[in-house]
This record gives C-alpha cells, structure tokens and sequence, in this order.
C-alpha cells in the first residue's frame, strides 16, 4: 500500500521559492557586474588622474591667439582670470579671448595700483584721486582731501588708502559709493611712518605695517583695526598688534578674510583671527627674501640660491607658515603667478611650471617676450600675453 500523498499547493510554494531564488541570483549577478565596471573606471580616472598629475611636458602648443598691441611702459596683471593692463593714461580689462571687459582712462605720474579677486583701485602717488572698479565694471571716481601714499582694495568693494599730512598719517577707508566708512589718524611719534596697508577681502579688517625710527631705537610694528562689530568700541579701532625691534615690514597683506601674513627683512609671520588677528607663526629667514607673491592660499618667497646650482628658488609657504614646496630656477624672472593647481614663474623669454608640491612639470622657451602668463584650469591650460598678442596654450 503506498503512503504517497500529493500536496499541489506545496508544489506551488517550491516553484515560487525557486523563481525567487533565480531573481535573487540575477539580481547579485548584475550587481556584481555593475561594481566590477565601476572599479575599472576608477582604477582608469585614478590612473589618468595621477598621470595628469605627475606628468612632465615637453613643449606646447598654441590653441588660439587674439592679436593685442601693448605700449612698453604698460604693466599687465592677471585679475580673477582675465588680463588687467594700465600705464599712466588709463586701464583696461580683457578676457583671455580678447573681449573687452571695461575701459577707464585718467593721467597719473606714479600709478599705484591694488587688486583683489575682480576689483582693482588705482591712484596716483601723492595725488588725490582714487578710481575703484569693481567686478562688474562699474567705476567710482573717489577725491581725498590730502595726498596719498597707499592703496588696498577690498574684493567686497571697498578702498583703503594712507592719507599724508604735516607729521601725521590718515588711514581712509571709502564704498564703491565714495562714501568714507571709517578713518584714523597715527603720527610719526606715536606710531611710526605707515609703510604698507592690506585690506581683507570682506573690508572688516585692516593691516598696517608702521616704521618707527629715531636715535635711540628703529622698530616695525604690525597693526589690526577692526571695522565691524568687534572692533567698534577700540579706539580707534585697533584690536591687535606686534612689534619687530630692528626690522623693516615691506609687504603686509591678507590671504583671506581670518588669515594674513607680513614678510620683513628677517622673518615671515602668519596671522589668524577674522575678529582680532593674532601671531601663529612667526619664522625667521636665513636670507632676505628678494620677491613677495601670494594667492588666497600660499605665500610664495623668491631667495637667491647661492647654495645650490640654481640662481633662484621660490618658497611655497601654506595659511599655517609651514614650507610646501620649494622650486629651484635659473633665469632672471619678472613675475610669479601662484593658481589652484599650478605655480608658473617666468621672465622675458623664459617660464617654468610646477605643481603645488614643487614638481616641475614643464620648463622652456616662449616664441613672443612674455608680459604675463597664468594657469587658467588645471596645469595644461595657459594664458601667455606678450607684447603682440594674448595666446592661449596647451602643455603637451
């Protein structure tokens, strides 16, 4: 007698169970594709990503040239990205296309000029006018009332300028609207003569680099003046300052709006605070520093290299005064650019490029004189401006 019995709805569970299953399997089989394509396409964009990255150019091409006549005696500046040229009848702004951006003329024996991201300030050394543009192009003519004898622009659209008088200083800070936001005045016996000035990018603070000398002690000192909220109760809304006996401070400026640095004759200091600055690194220089250059990232120190083989070498320092890189370089140089992913050094003919981290990734000959070359994206875009054109190049 048989015991076999037969449950159809049991049948049909089991089926369902191995349909499922199947799905199941083809579902992990596609994920598993799936994660198997993506791991090949990283491990190909990590290996180009680390070839572009480290790759050694060995000369380059020019993609597209806009012909541009230049007077000797202009200056040519890389502002935001585009090309800034001024001389003493006037300025003008142009994209690395050549399109004209804005166009201002004026008459100065000894321009002054200051930038900072799409803003620039121009005045004449002992003049008293001051004419701010900002990003957009608009322009505002500013008239002081005593000479002048520095300039800082603010990417927020302000102006700081160092008024003279008899035995005493001003330091002026003005709106794209002409309108004076705050002022103070220093005097010699008191501070010292004002050597340079820096304004932040969001015009809430100021730096001052002061000179005292008399017969008995010669000293610099660093000041911080507070114009917003913080520093509205100081007199004369001074908030922080340091004093260096025996040394001159050339070059005070701010990388952004909580970070800024001063080089002297015989160190390079960095500063922190976006309210009250105060000193995170202070260095002393083996050797005087011959240029000054910086970003909002780096400060960059150009050094005769006597110990080495090289004629020159520029010093990457970082926000924090830590050394980044050093690049080592033997033609006489006219300017340095310091990008975002590239720093290019260059003279009349001659320019090198290097990463961040000090390697140099291509170095030659230009086929024009030079008058300003920037990294536009990454290391293998560039703009070169010469004297007859503004070229754009590609490392190859």
């Amino acid at each position: 007698m048989s015991n076999l019995r037969y449950f159809p709805e049991q049948e049909e569970n089991v089926g369902a169970g191995n349909i499922k299953r199947k799905i199941k399997r083809r579902r992990l089989t596609r994920l598993y594709k799936i994660l198997i394509v993506i791991g090949i396409l990283g491990a190909i964009l990590l290996g180009y990503y680390l070839y572009e990255n480290t790759r050694v150019f060995t000369g380059y091409n020019i993609t597209s040239s806009f012909e541009e006549i230049r007077y000797e005696e202009s200056e040519v500046f890389n502002l935001a990205g585009n090309i800034l040229t001024y001389s003493k009848d006037g300025a003008n702004l142009k994209t690395p296309d050549g399109k004209p951006l804005w166009n201002i003329t004026f008459d100065m024996q000894y321009p002054l000029v200051s930038t900072s991201g799409g803003c620039v300030a121009f005045a004449d050394y002992t003049g008293t006018v001051i004419y701010l543009v900002n990003e957009a192009g608009k322009t505002t003519e500013i008239t002081t009332d005593k000479p002048i004898a520095g300039i800082s622009v603010a990417s927020a659209g302000y102006v700081t300028a160092i008024l003279e008088d008899v035995d005493v200083s001003w330091i002026y800070m003005y709106d794209l609207n002409s309108r004076v936001i705050a002022y103070f005045r220093t005097t010699m016996e008191k501070s010292g003569y004002p050597v340079s000035v820096s304004v932040s990018p969001s015009g809430e603070l100021v730096a001052v680099s002061y000179y005292y000398l008399d017969t008995a002690e010669k000293r610099s000192t660093v000041a911080f003046y507070n114009f917003g909220d913080v520093g509205k109760n100081n007199i004369d809304n001074y908030v922080s300052g340091y004093n260096y006996k025996d040394e001159l401070v050339p070059a005070v400026s701010f990388l952004n709006n909580d970070k800024a640095f001063m080089v002297s004759t015989d160190r390079l200091s960095v500063f922190e605070g976006a309210h009250k600055p105060v000193s995170i690194s202070d260095m002393f220089l083996q050797k005087e520093a011959r240029s000054v250059y910086n970003s909002d990232s780096y400060i960059g120190l150009v050094f005769d290299d006597a110990g080495g083989d090289a004629r020159y070498e520029l010093c990457l320092y970082n926000t924090s005064g830590n050394l980044a890189a050093t690049i080592p370089f033997n033609f006489d140089y006219q300017g340095v650019e310091i990008g975002t992913d590239a720093v290019i050094i260059y003279g009349d003919n001659n320019f090198t490029v290097a990463g961040l981290k000090g390697d140099i990734r291509y170095t030659g000959i230009y086929s024009d004189t030079l008058r300003l070359i920037y990294s536009l994206n990454g290391v293998k875009r560039i703009v070169a401006v010469t004297d007859h054109s503004i070229d754009n190049i590609e490392l190859k």
